[in-house]
């Protein structure tokens, strides 16, 4: 039989009190300081060998390293240019061989003709027929108010031309271009919705006062002309009064818009700064054989310059429906130069003055001239003298 817990925890009690009592004679003071001494002589000891060991090696390194790096950068150059004489002499096989395949759209860089006889990066002096959606030609005064030059600017394709005018001179600065103050600011314009070809003019003012003003009449007519329509209605008191009074022409409600003013063109540049334009004459001609024959000789009254050089004439003239047919005579010389691009644009804009569509030059002794092929006939440009916005 087990004993009970209770009487063994007093039995073991009893025994406990039975000895003999322990008391620490010591004082507070003697306490602290035994146990002070005993930490500070638990410490651990610093080694100063694996120290000084380190600090050896590290004093070696420093001392050598500069000659390691020199030594490491000689290797390098060599290598290098070792590298570099092997590249040039593979530029080829390097660039097919080690290019990535999604990379090689990069490489098709159109190259540059070593050689021209164009002095400036011109070709062209026109808008070719297939872009003529994309342009808007506006007449503009030059500055002596002497010449209504044609002007074609950016805008923008599948909208209507009238009404991209306004916005678009905002952005063009006539002056830089040797031109007059457009007389469209002083116009609105709007299509009526039932037909495209006809185009609706508000004047600010229901008498026009000056000749200026009734000369900008001929820049709303070239300007519509080029773009495409056929009438022009016009208006003042914000569409609200049919018709304007125009000093000399009288009370006029329509401009009359001709597709073909059987006009010449020749060459205007205000000054050596300023574009070189394309200009219609102010004298209309009664065929094509009399504007060419005219166009060789300059109009120093409108500050207007042949297109033709001395060596420039014609032994062949033949015209058929829509197409015209230029023979050079022998002692004509017709090479690529700018002068001799400006010539056939100028040509090619004459003619579509007499209405016809396309020209082929023969006799030439010359393939190609700018951007034209004279092995084919050349439809006529859509307008002359695309310029920059600003």
């Amino acid at each position: 039989m087990k004993k009970s817990k209770v009487s063994d925890d007093q039995e073991i009690e009893h025994l406990l009190s039975q000895l003999p009592p322990v008391k620490d004679r010591r004082t507070p003071e003697e306490i602290y300081q035994n146990v002070s001494l005993k930490m500070q002589s638990s410490k651990k000891k610093i080694w100063l060998g694996p120290v000084l060991a380190s600090a050896a090696a590290i004093f070696i390194l420093f001392l050598f390293s500069p000659f390691l790096f020199e030594e490491f950068r000689s290797g390098s150059q060599s290598g290098n240019e070792q590298s570099a004489g092997n590249s040039s002499q593979s530029t080829d096989q390097a660039v097919t061989e080690d290019l990535p395949k999604e990379r090689d759209d990069v490489n098709d860089v159109v190259p540059v003709p070593e050689t021209t006889d164009l002095k400036e990066e011109v070709d062209t002096f026109v808008v070719p027929a297939e872009s003529s959606e994309t342009f808007i030609t506006v007449a503009f005064r030059d500055a002596n108010l002497q010449n209504l030059i044609p002007v074609s600017l950016k805008g923008i394709a599948d909208r209507d031309k009238a009404s991209q005018i306004k916005g678009i001179l905002e952005n063009f600065n006539e002056e830089e271009a040797g031109l007059a103050t457009s007389f469209f600011e002083k116009v609105q314009l709007k299509t009526p919705i039932e037909s495209k070809n006809r185009v609706q003019v508000n004047l600010e003012a229901a008498v026009l006062s000056s000749s200026a003003d009734s000369e900008g009449l001929n820049e709303i007519s070239e300007t519509l002309k080029q773009n495409g329509y056929l009438e022009a209605e016009l208006y003042s008191n914000s569409f609200q009064e049919k018709g304007v009074e125009a000093g000399n022409y009288g009370k006029l409600e329509e401009l009359e818009l001709k597709g073909q003013s059987f006009k010449a063109y020749y060459l205007y540049q205000a000054d050596e700064n300023t574009p070189k334009l394309l200009t219609p004459s102010a004298e209309t001609f009664t065929s094509i054989d009399a504007a060419l024959g005219a166009m060789k000789k300059s109009i120093d009254t409108h500050q207007l310059k042949s297109l033709f050089t001395e060596s420039i004439s014609f032994s062949k003239i033949e015209k058929s429906e829509g197409s015209l047919t230029l023979t050079f005579s022998n002692s004509a010389r017709i090479e690529n130069t700018e002068a001799n691009v400006l010539m056939l644009e100028g040509i090619l804009l004459t003619a579509k003055e007499f209405g016809y569509q396309q020209v082929k030059f023969e006799n030439t002794n010359i393939s190609k001239v700018g951007s034209m092929d004279l092995t084919q006939p050349i439809v006529v440009p859509a307008s002359p003298n695309p310029l920059p916005r600003n």
